[in-house]
């Protein structure tokens, strides 16, 4: 499997998701005193922005990354 398998729409689903559990897992993270809330905002604005990006992407008319 490769890249090409997955359509952008794929991608953006996946990124929605690791954005969503990221929101779940990280507080108990910071409970326990494994990340910093400042690193666990960061972590999740990235991810975020990685989809704001592919959806950016699809939206010019772009299907696959290649």
């Amino acid at each position: 499997m490769t890249s090409d398998d997955f359509s952008m729409d794929d991608m953006i689903s996946c990124a929605r998701r690791e954005v969503a559990m990221r929101i779940k897992i990280y507080p108990e993270l910071i409970w326990v005193k494994c990340m910093t809330q400042n690193k666990a905002d960061k972590e999740i604005m990235c991810m975020q922005s990685i989809v704001e990006h592919l959806q950016s992407v699809k939206e010019a008319g772009f299907n696959h990354l290649r």
